[in-house]
């Protein structure tokens, strides 16, 4: 039986996961800096080694109130769509390995819900697998890629300067 790796995360009383391969790193939360023309849920971006990474508010994607980021925090660096991300999260807990059988795809019992991948069961508790593939959409994709170039763009002009 074949096992599937997830890194569990928490959104106020949510347990949420991804899977291993997709994450790169966690980190304590830090200071955000203001990415202007950025598209919802992007609420800004961060250095990490020496590239701005976006960092997204979870919260809202999944219906959530706000609210500021905090040094409690964690940033969970993750792939998506080739992108490296920081999802905001309130904080990470295990690494953990269930059993393929034990996951159930989000598209059997929901059909169109998009933000989830799968639900499993874990120790009594719901698990929700993020798919972290359609957080953003396709013009939300577009959005974040203007902004980040005329960012970028106007931090080298500066530099010259």
């Amino acid at each position: 039986m074949q096992n599937l790796d997830y890194v569990f995360f928490r959104l106020d009383s949510l347990v949420m996961a991804i899977p291993t391969t997709d994450v790169r790193s966690v980190e304590r939360a830090v200071l955000v800096s203001p990415l202007p023309e950025a598209p919802a849920p992007v609420v800004g971006v961060v250095n990490y080694s020496g590239e701005p990474v976006p960092v997204l508010d979870l919260r809202t994607r999944m219906g959530l109130s706000s609210r500021e980021i905090s040094i409690e925090d964690h940033f969970l660096f993750a792939y998506c769509s080739g992108r490296l991300l920081a999802l905001c999260v309130d904080g990470v807990s295990d690494v953990v390995s269930i059993p393929r059988k034990k996951v159930r795809e989000a598209e059997s019992f929901w059909p169109g819900l998009k933000l989830l991948r799968s639900v499993s069961g874990h120790e009594g508790r719901i698990i929700l697998v993020h798919e972290l593939e359609n957080v953003l959409d396709e013009g939300q994709e577009m959005e974040l890629e203007e902004a980040l170039c005329k960012a970028v763009g106007k931090v080298e002009a500066e530099d010259s300067a």
